[in-house]
């Protein structure tokens, strides 16, 4: 079984640096929902080796493709995208470079929590994140959430309406205004 080291210096660091919305390993482990599980349960799975880092996903989630009928306020007219949709319905298309929001909810100044949760928005199994990676995650055909549970990492559970939610690589959610 291939180590994680050997993993990493691999192809680790080249999907994490990808930014592709088709690759499982940038999703929000939090509030990306599997059938049964959360994506965070099939992290920690993976760091202990009990399961395998090219088969992160059940057979049942797989990326789509996305167009600007599905996806009307992030595609456009002729784009064309693979992206994951979770359990719940909720599509996490990655930000565009042009869009990133800069690391929300994070106070530099903080105690060692904080810093740990600014650490975990920077990176993504110890490869390192564009300032203010975020998924922008919304249902498809333009339906808006209506009070939709997310898991925030700093206000907990939290109720989202609107057109989507920016969801950052450390669960911070921050709903569009």
């Amino acid at each position: 079984m291939e180590t994680y080291d050997q993993f990493l210096v691999g192809s680790l660091q080249g999907r994490i640096e990808s930014r592709r919305s088709h690759e499982p390993l940038l999703l929000p482990p939090m509030n990306f929902h599997l059938p049964n599980e959360r994506l965070k349960h099939v992290f920690s799975e993976v760091m202990r080796g009990a399961r395998v880092w090219e088969n992160l996903l059940p057979e049942t989630i797989a990326a789509e493709t996305f167009d600007n009928e599905r996806l009307p306020g992030f595609l456009g007219p002729q784009e064309h995208k693979m992206i994951f949709k979770d359990a719940r319905g909720v599509v996490y298309p990655c930000s565009r470079a042009s869009e990133m929001h800069g690391m929300q909810g994070i106070d530099h100044n903080a105690d060692a929590p904080a810093l740990r949760e600014l650490l975990r928005s920077a990176y993504r199994f110890g490869t390192s994140l564009p300032h203010g990676f975020h998924h922008d995650a919304q249902f498809e055909y333009g339906r808006p959430f209506d009070n939709t549970p997310f898991d925030c990492s700093q206000k907990g559970g939290c109720l989202v309406s609107g057109s989507h939610a920016n969801v950052y690589p450390n669960d911070f959610v921050n709903p569009a205004e």
